[in-house]
């Protein structure tokens, strides 16, 4: 009788300890699939390419080719492709595909890292490309997964850059006569609540 009580509590025990188990093993996996869904959430890059102007200081503007990660995580073997290879910036008569980053990529890529490839330098409107180019962008990110971007390059809605005239000297002097008037009111103000 003893024999089959113990048989009995044995089988029982066993079989709670595999329920717990199962438990476990299923909970661990859920934690783990989660984990690597928000690791990955958290370190996964995302590179964008874009015409951006700059001022170059003064009313010297250029216009500049900007690779960026915007994403949250360093990006691999970056490569490029497209037809805006084939266009050659303003000052030289090499096209983009002789570049050093455009010919051989870039090994990686850190976050919030930008790129910038003048592409015009004083120019105006009319000087610009009168089309479209595309550009693709291919990369892996930290878990070896790859990535595939395409960007259409349009020159057409660059805008202006602004002009900056030389103002009078009656608009300048009319400009601190306002600034001093706004601070001699705000000292009264700070005066008359002193006392």
């Amino acid at each position: 009788m003893i024999e089959i009580i113990s048989t009995v509590v044995i089988a029982i025990a066993t079989g709670a300890l595999v329920f717990v188990t199962r438990q476990y093993t299923k909970a661990t996996e859920r934690y783990a699939e989660t984990t690597e869904k928000a690791l990955k959430a958290a370190d996964t890059p995302n590179i964008r390419v874009y015409l951006s102007q700059s001022s170059a200081g003064g009313t010297v503007y250029t216009l500049d080719l900007c690779i960026h990660n915007i994403g949250t995580g360093f990006a691999y073997d970056v490569k490029f492709t497209g037809d805006f290879l084939f266009f050659s910036p303003q000052l030289s008569n090499e096209p983009l595909a002789e570049y050093g980053i455009m010919r051989n990529g870039i090994n990686f890529f850190a976050p919030e890292k930008q790129c910038r490839i003048t592409l015009f330098f004083q120019y105006k409107q009319q000087d610009l490309p009168q089309r479209t180019f595309n550009m693709v962008v291919d990369y892996r990110d930290s878990v070896g997964e790859r990535h595939e971007n395409e960007f259409e390059l349009d020159f057409t809605k660059v805008e202006s850059y602004p002009q900056i005239h030389d103002p009078s000297l009656y608009s300048i002097a009319s400009s601190l006569r306002f600034i001093y008037d706004h601070f001699l009111n705000l000292k009264k103000e700070r005066d008359s609540q002193d006392q």
